[in-house]
Formats: C-alpha cells, structure tokens, sequence
C-alpha cells in the first residue's frame, strides 16, 4: 500500500539527506585544497591537517541533519514553493547545520579549518535543493500522468476551508487523485454507492465532526461490503470502535480501518475485519 509506504520514503530521504550532508563536508574539505594548491588563495590556512582529524564530525552531522530538517519542515514542502523560496530554505538548514558543527569544534577545542567549514554551507545548500528539486521533477511527472493515481472520495461536513485537495495535489508520489468530495447531510446511501461505483473509488477519507459519525453508520458498511478501504480523521479519535490504526497522510494523522487483508508490507499484521457500524 503506498500509504504504509509513506513513513518508509521519508525514511530514506531522511537517511540519503544525511548522506548528502556527509558528502558536502568531503567536498567542503577537498574543495579547500583544491583552491589552496592549485589557485595559490593565500587567505587559506596552510596547515589543516588530515581528513582523518574531520571524521569525527561527520556522524553527529549525519545525526543532526534530519532532525534540523524536519524542524524546518523541509519533507513537507510540495509543489507549490518557488525555486527561490526552496534554495532560502536550504541555506538555513546549512547555516544551522555548520553553526552545530563550529560549537562542537570549539567544545573540543579543536583547530580545523575555518575555510571548510564555511566552505561547507553553499555546497550542503546546493546538494539539499538538488535533491528537493529532483523530487519535485518526479512529483511533477506523476501529477500530469494519473495512470497509476487511485481514486479517493473525500467525505467532509466541516465548516471550515478543508486543505484536503490541496495537500493531495501537493503530494502525487502518495498515489491519489481527489476524485469527488461530497457533504455527508446532502447525500443519501443510494447516490453514495452510485458515486463509489461511477468514480471507481478505492479510498473514503471521511472527515467529518463526531455528531456526524452516526449518520454516515450506513455509508461506513456499504465501504465495507464493497471492499473500498475507508479512513477515518483522528477528529473522530473518541469514538470506540475496535481494531483501528493510526497512520499518517502527507504528516496528517489518520485512523485506518480496512475490509481486505493487510497488504504485503505488513504481512505481520494479522487481517482483520471492522465492525459493521460504529460502537454506540
């Protein structure tokens, strides 16, 4: 399931951005040799030492860099940012990360150079925004091609603007297209199914208020008996009903409930059935 595979990819970005990280420290160091020996810069420190006296910095940065990242909201930007925006936001990442490692410098009163350090800044900004700018090519391609997007029905009563559209368009890569979106007092049971049917829905998001729940009991079973896997916003989180897992949809918390057995990236979960109707 591309959901359950959510927290994977972002793993992996987590773990190849501290690898980026890593790679422009080496760069940072073989670029200020380089400039030194074959350009002659003489503002350069002489003596810097061996890259084996820099090793130790590379693991707390390779720890620190997806912490700082996601603090920035780095893995939450979608496709509405501008390149410019994009490259800011990659040299404050940077900026944050070299000032971290110029206080663990001084802690260990070491004395390396300043020159790769700073150094380190436009070329860890410029791996980041690479990086980013080549996820947004791949998001970009599967929004304008929707062979591979699943349908999804979105289910709402809430009063208030839903960014619910706006957060799936921003993120294609977790394979859904908002097919419709209806208000659960407006429809009836017959022109739910009609719509699950016509649109070839294979997901529900219903995210509605909790007065509201008993209402759609009806459209909840007809998901069920249509094999149609429905997702429940943690607004709902009081309600007792067995059996549901908490999962998150582009950083948005949700509660799964599914009709089918449990796909095969979590074969060790044991499939199971929800209950027909919401627990009173």
């Amino acid at each position: 399931m591309l959901l359950a595979n959510f927290r994977q990819r972002r793993l992996f970005l987590q773990f190849a951005d501290a690898l980026l990280a890593c790679l422009a420290f080496i760069s940072a160091f073989a670029l200020r040799n380089l400039l030194y020996h074959n350009f002659n810069i003489q503002l350069l420190e002489p003596n810097i030492g061996s890259f084996l006296d820099y090793l130790p910095f590379l693991f707390p940065l390779a720890l620190f860099t997806p912490f700082v990242l996601s603090y920035y909201n780095f893995y939450a930007l979608g496709l509405s940012q501008s390149r410019a925006q994009i490259l800011n936001l990659c040299f404050q990442c940077a900026i944050v990360l070299f000032l971290i490692q110029v206080l663990l410098m001084f802690f260990f009163k070491e004395s390396l150079s300043r020159a790769t350090f700073i150094l380190f800044i436009p070329l860890c900004a410029l791996f980041f925004f690479t990086r980013q700018f080549a996820l947004r090519l791949l998001r970009s391609r599967i929004s304008r091609s929707h062979r591979h997007l699943r349908n999804l029905l979105l289910v709402t009563d809430l009063n208030e603007p839903t960014t619910w559209a706006e957060d799936i368009r921003q993120h294609p890569e977790l394979g859904f297209q908002l097919s419709k979106q209806l208000n659960p007092s407006q429809i009836d049971l017959s022109t739910f199914v009609e719509t699950l049917h016509s649109e070839a829905i294979q997901l529900v998001i219903f995210d509605i208020r909790k007065s509201s729940l008993e209402k759609v009991a009806e459209e909840l079973q007809a998901c069920e008996e249509e094999g149609i896997e429905v997702w429940l916003s943690t607004g709902l989180f009081q309600t007792r009903i067995a059996q549901a897992k908490v999962d998150y949809f582009a950083d948005r918390p949700i509660l799964i409930f599914r009709s089918t057995p449990t796909p095969p990236s979590n074969s060790s979960e044991k499939p199971h059935r929800p209950p027909r109707g919401p627990s009173p």
